[in-house]
């Protein structure tokens, strides 16, 4: 891109700009089209030296910094409040929009690029001045109280919160302070060391880690309350202003700014400087008439530059252009859109507009927190149901930390029934496992000593031995069984992606290449590919449907609802145009002699690609090529369907879609019964649906409607009743009499459906009033508001289902559940729409998926005669055992995990330790029990030493009681692979007691304060010069056993000391 700003830089229209911004007069530049106007501001920043024009005002302010970004000029947005954001009270404005606005202001005043809308500069900013005083600046090496530093920072509007997840928070945890600045980009950590900042870093949110390290950090204080209350122009100099439109932008406020106009206009009006540029109209779409405009470029005397999004579509275009005998420069960037330049005879040109596609915004990428499914199934809350291994169903009652024989530990706290309690300690935390039941009821707590637990778990086991025996049975049948090995990709699949409007996720492309390799293997594909909605699984199909057409096998796409198999054949055929591959569609609105025609079609070959709902799943279904099945959400077909479907699976490969995955198809996953891709990181521009749950408030309901019509978008209402859908419209209309709407439902005729969903995709429709009959895959990018009446009625998936239709476009989307007045609702829809509340990040599909399961309980997941005994023990601990089963069965070796079946495993290190979570390096007890489970589920030494980098990075150096627990657990996994079963330590002796024989690093070690070693028949004894003290023993049984410590971040003092004394 460095090409474009060295041809413009000398441009004599980019000097006649500089001369103007030098002298401070106003200049009118037309017509400039696409990303030409960010070719001019570029060059002209790359002169910012020369003069004072920091400020640009345009109507769309994101496409503008995308172009400016891709240039390599950064840019800061100035954005827009709306009129739910208040009246710059910073209490009713969102945090993300709050943290925007002050980072604009913060870089006006360190002179940066601001963009903005007109809209956006005639709204009030903070008072620079008051923001300046205000602010203040942490370096490393500067002395603070990090006490006095916390307060301080929670004067000027900081929230106090357990973790920093977003703008305004912050959060103290012994010696370190996490704060997210009100205007940065990412939150960051200090670590302090006595009162002495030691290390400033930036993390991420999502994960908590530290991304980079800083020297100093800026705090923008809010002032109190009042965060937008000066005109900007007041807080702004007079220099000159760039302006991006056909009108002076004094011309469009309600006061004059009284400053020049770099005016950039698309319309050559009197006494304006001739731009010279036209669009690229006449090319929009050559792809597809095989680039016969292209080939007239050179001919008419201009040089064509071709941009392209990445180097592999660069290197297609290369091919591409040599073929039709062209000649052009490729360049990697990406701007909006293209322009043709007169004066300079030059076209530019991306490759999204030669497939005439719109371009992608780029902001930032965003992986969603949570978004791997498989990293935990469920929190543990004080109160929660669990499961001990040995005792039964029983309640958490939280975490403490007592004393025990002089030396602490933690613990805890289970509840069984008669209100007995027990003590667990963290060292036998994987003996208890959260409780989700096979109905969703409370279950009722065991007894301490009783005998039903034990029938209970022993009829379960059974039950799972004889079901991982399918299983395996199953999956090696689908080993063995030949496959279709679909040729790879050639030219004309490389072309179709090309087409692909959109950059790719990385998920994305990883996801593509692990579906290409499976597709390409002798065996069959059964792969699940889970992403929430929106998140770019139906391109994924498409690309894969495609390359097995093209190969010369048939293809079926089956949908759950007939709106949904209507939409993936719109998709489909708009994509496939071109390519000479025969498409249908099958439904229950298709009549009988076409749908005969169309399945006679599909047995003789005809037809490639077939996409429809369950009214394909029949004996007529001959589908004689079939080379790749796609379902679309296969946990809503039903038991008979999924028959169908068992039969159709076998020997073709399988791509299976989940927004929501069903745990079931996650354990599967985990047990590498099937292979599983995640799409975890979110499309561009997305923006999280900002959920409301509300009673029937016209004054609320109306402002949504207005704010969506009046940015000319379109709204969902959802009834859970046909015969109430005339009602509820009847009274929205009421308050919006403006708003076109019509009613949908699954009663209607065809014709009827299809016109309306016609006139709601068309824009002739504001709204539609609909039942769940729009639940899945519908994709209306320019609805943007949902309002769901009696909310309480749906299921949790369901919600999240309705959700998904909205928030599909870069505009911030708003959701509202509505609860009847006056009634209570039930506890169990309470909890469903707080979770909806709760979960309303982008890829809170997984988190939802567990909670579901949780509030309406396992059911039926793995079978009617499984059900029973998940209601028995429980779904986490059913799960464990399934896994330890079908690990035995496969002969697994690294099988340390498997679950002790006749009881608590006897501990390795038989005397004491002070090794616990001390409440004043992490207070909160939820995630003291997320570390303890890390430490248990850390199966290797380099898992510890991952987990001891993790833990130092977010909470600080490791106290004396943490770093024994990192060499408790580090000494219980050398014990396993030793085979030492237990160390016993009495007076100046250390006692082995070993399994299978005496290893030679025992006997042979040379360690400090050692005097003899002496073999036995059952292990060897250490004779030591000195009674060793707790530290001392860890210390000497880590150098014994060859584990190196240093990831904890401490000297070995025991030993050195022991080294002193020799």
């Amino acid at each position: 891109m460095q090409v474009l700003l060295e041809r413009y830089g000398r441009d004599q229209r980019i000097q006649q700009l500089l001369s103007a911004a030098q002298r401070e007069a106003s200049l009118s530049l037309a017509p400039i089209h696409g990303g030409l106007a960010a070719v001019c501001i570029a060059c002209l920043r790359q002169q910012r030296q020369h003069h004072r024009v920091h400020l640009v005002v345009c109507p769309d302010p994101d496409a503008l910094s995308d172009d400016l970004e891709a240039l390599g000029i950064p840019a800061t947005i100035l954005p827009e409040l709306d009129e739910h954001d208040g009246d710059g009270d910073a209490d009713s404005i969102r945090p993300q929009l709050l943290s925007q606005r002050l980072l604009a202001c913060e870089a006006w005043s360190q002179g940066n690029l601001i963009l903005a809308t007109p809209h956006a500069v005639e709204q009030p900013v903070p008072n620079f001045r008051d923001l300046r005083a205000a602010s203040f600046q942490v370096e490393t090496g500067q002395r603070h109280n990090l006490s006095d530093l916390a307060e301080r920072l929670h004067d000027q509007g900081y929230r106090v919160t357990p973790l920093v997840e977003e703008p305004g928070q912050l959060s103290q945890r012994g010696s370190v302070l996490d704060i997210w600045p009100w205007s940065a980009s990412l939150p960051v950590r200090l670590d302090f060391f006595d009162d002495e900042v030691d290390s400033i870093r930036r993390f991420e949110p999502d994960s908590q880690e530290t991304v980079s390290r800083i020297t100093k950090v800026r705090f923008s204080g809010m002032g109190g309350g009042l965060i937008a209350t000066e005109p900007l122009w007041e807080q702004i100099d007079h220099a000159p202003i760039i302006v991006l439109g056909d009108v002076p932008l004094r011309q469009r406020l309600k006061h004059d700014h009284g400053r020049p106009e770099l005016r950039l206009g698309r319309t050559l009006s009197h006494g304006d400087l001739d731009g010279g540029s036209t669009t690229i109209q006449r090319f929009q779409g050559d792809l597809h008439r095989d680039l016969t405009e292209l080939s007239l470029v050179p001919q008419e005397g201009s040089q064509l530059i071709l941009l392209a999004r990445n180097e592999e579509a660069a290197t297609d275009h290369r091919h591409m252009i040599s073929e039709h005998g062209l000649n052009a420069e490729v360049l990697i960037g990406r701007l909006h859109a293209g322009w043709r330049d007169q004066l300079s005879g030059v076209v530019v040109l991306h490759d999204f507009e030669l497939a005439h596609r719109l371009p992608n915004r780029r902001r930032s990428r965003k992986r969603v927190s949570g978004g791997n499914p498989l990293s935990s199934l469920a929190d543990l809350r004080n109160g929660d149901y669990v499961v001990h291994l040995n005792h039964g169903i029983a309640r958490f009652r939280g975490m403490t930390t007592l004393e025990r024989r002089g030396f602490f530990e933690d613990f805890l706290l289970l509840e069984f029934a008669e209100e007995s309690r027990i003590y667990v300690p963290v060292a036998a935390i994987d003996l208890i496992q959260k409780y989700i039941g096979g109905s969703g009821r409370h279950p009722p707590l065991d007894r301490l000593g009783g005998k039903v637990w034990a029938k209970r778990r022993a009829k379960a086991e059974k039950a799972i031995a004889d079901l991982s025996a399918e299983l395996i049975e199953a999956q090696a049948k689908r080993q063995d069984a030949q496959g279709i090995a679909h040729p790879a990709d050639d030219a004309e699949q490389r072309h179709f992606e090309a087409r692909f409007p959109y950059e790719e996720t990385e998920d994305q492309l990883l996801a593509m290449r692990e579906i290409k390799q499976d597709l390409q293997a002798n065996q069959p594909m059964d792969r699940l590919l889970c992403g929430d909605v929106g998140f770019g699984k139906t391109e994924l199909a498409l690309r894969a449907a495609f390359k097995v057409a093209k190969g010369g096998h048939q293809v079926i796409l089956l949908a759950p609802t007939t709106i949904l198999a209507d939409q993936h054949a719109r998709t489909f055929e708009s994509r496939l145009q071109g390519h000479n591959l025969r498409l249908a569609c099958l439904h229950r609105f298709v009549k009988t002699a076409q749908r005969r025609a169309t399945l006679e079609q599909a047995a003789q070959g005809e037809i490639d690609i077939l996409i429809g709902t369950h009214a394909l799943l029949s004996k007529d279904l001959n589908v004689p090529l079939l080379g790749l099945l796609i379902i679309d959400e296969e946990q809503r077909f039903g038991v008979r369907h999924k028959e169908h479907l068992r039969r159709l699976r076998h020997g073709v490969d399988v791509l299976t879609l989940s927004a929501t995955p069903i745990p079931r198809t996650l354990h599967f996953s985990m047990l590498g019964i099937r292979d599983i891709s995640v799409l975890a990181e979110a499309p561009a521009e997305r923006m999280a649906v900002q959920t409301h749950v509300s009673h029937w408030d016209k004054a609320l309901l109306r402002q949504a409607i207005e704010r969506e019509l009046e940015r000319g978008g379109q709204i969902f209402v959802i009834n859970n009743r046909i015969e109430d859908l005339d009602r509820v419209a009847f009274r929205l209309g009421r308050l919006v009499p403006e708003m076109r709407y019509e009613t949908l439902h699954g009663r209607m005729s065809e014709q009827d459906i299809h016109h309306t969903m016609e006139r709601f995709r068309s824009g002739a429709l504001h709204c539609l009033v609909a039942t769940t009959i729009v639940e899945s895959g519908l994709d209306i990018p320019n609805a943007n508001t949902l309002i769901v009446h009696n909310a309480h009625a749906y299921g949790l998936g369901e919600l999240h289902q309705l959700r998904g239709r909205i928030g599909r476009f870069t505009r911030q989307a708003y959701a509202f559940f509505i609860i009847p007045t006056g009634r209570s609702i039930g506890d169990d829809a309470r909890e469903r729409l707080d979770a909806i509340q709760e979960y309303a990040d982008l890829g809170a599909g997984f988190k939802l998926a567990m909670r579901d399961l949780e509030l309406r309980g396992a059911g039926n997941l793995l079978g009617a005669q499984q059900s029973g005994h998940i209601e028995a023990i429980g779904y986490e601990l059913y799960c464990r055992l399934l896994n330890d089963a079908v690990r035995r069965l496969r002969g697994d070796p690294d099988n340390h995990q498997a679950t002790n079946i006749t009881g608590t495993r006897s501990p390795r290190l038989a005397f004491p330790i002070d090794a616990y979570i001390p409440d004043e390096w992490i207070e909160a007890p939820q995630i003291k029990f997320d570390l303890h489970k890390i430490l248990e589920n850390s199966r290797r030494h380099s898992d510890l030493s991952t987990a001891a980098q993790v833990f130092r990075d977010r909470f600080g150096p490791l106290p004396d009681p943490v770093v024994r627990l990192f060499q408790q657990h580090a000494l219980t996994r050398a014990c396993d692979d030793l085979g030492i079963e237990r160390i016993e330590r009495s007076d100046r002796q250390i006692r082995l007691r070993l399994s299978n024989g005496i290893p030679d690093m025992l006997v042979h070690s040379e360690v400090p304060g050692l005097l003899h070693v002496q073999p036995s028949d059952d292990g060897i004894t250490l004779f030591l010069r000195h009674a060793p003290d707790q530290d001392h023993t860890l210390s000497l049984l880590c150098q014994l056993c060859h584990l190196d410590m240093g990831y904890l971040g401490r000297e070995d003092r025991a030993l050195a000391s022991v080294n002193d004394e020799i």
